[in-house]
Parts: structure tokens; sequence; C-alpha cells
């Protein structure tokens, strides 16, 4: 989501994750700084439940109605504070965040239901308590849906 953010409406044409291409000259995504020495990878991503706090009045908050939360992870990448704060300007807001380091979890974009998280509520959903997020993602896209009818 923000790669494509960053390309389409920010205008940063080479925009990528340092995953993808490590000499990208727009690193809107890349390597937690806890990860830029470690050579030999295996078993340093973030990974486990953390806990998350919730921007008040965002999308994110409204699915889960909390100010806090833990949710899953596994990874090494996160989103470069540096280009949000651009990218706040134009329609795109922070979420939620880390409460242990503060990396940003979650985005979403202020005029339409996109939000994009960096855990995985997958991890946490069963069928007979599905995640919060999931469930708030399908209600938007039936009402969505019976709008345009």
């Amino acid at each position: 989501l923000f790669v494509a953010f960053a390309r389409s409406i920010l205008g940063l044409k080479n925009a990528n994750s340092t995953e993808v291409d490590p000499n990208t000259p727009h690193p809107v995504v890349d390597l937690l700084l806890e990860q830029r020495g470690v050579k030999i990878k295996g078993g340093t991503m973030k990974l486990g439940g953390r806990p998350i706090k919730l921007v008040e009045g965002t999308k994110i908050h409204e699915a889960y109605k909390s100010d806090k939360i833990v949710e899953r992870f596994r990874h090494r990448y996160h989103i470069n504070p540096e280009y949000t704060r651009i990218a706040e300007k134009r329609g795109l807001m922070v979420s939620a965040y880390d409460e242990i380091d503060k990396t940003i979890c979650g985005i979403e974009l202020k005029d339409s239901w996109i939000v994009g998280v960096q855990f995985h509520p997958e991890f946490k959903s069963r069928p007979n308590r599905p995640s919060p997020l999931f469930l708030e993602f399908v209600k938007n896209a039936y009402l969505r849906q019976k709008e345009r009818r």
C-alpha cells in the first residue's frame, strides 16, 4: 500500500522497498534499524505478539474499538517515517504504532476504507472469532456495494 501510494500519489516513480530494490532512490519501506548489521538473518525478525497503540478517530481504531491491541508480527521491514510526513499531506495517515519501538504498524487513506497493517491479523483470527479488522473490511465492502446499486 505504501509503495503504491508513494509512486502514484507522491509521484516517486522509483519508490520501493529495499527488500525488493536495495538501491532504490526512495526507500519508502526499509529494513528495521536493528536488522541493519545482521548478516545471518535466520531467527532475527520482529516476531510474535506486540502491543500496538491505535490512533483515535481512525478506521483501525473504529474496527478494534480500543486504544491498544496486541497483534502478532513476522517481518524485518518497516515504513520509512521520513516519507509519511509527506504522505500525510496527501491523504494518507498513520493509524497505528508499535508501543515498544514506535515503528509504524498501520496506515490508511482518509477518504476511503483502505487500511494497511504491518502485523498479521489472520494469525489470531478464528472461524468463530474473526479479526475485528477483517469484520470491518467486509462490512465496509458490503456497504460500498450496496451504495453502488
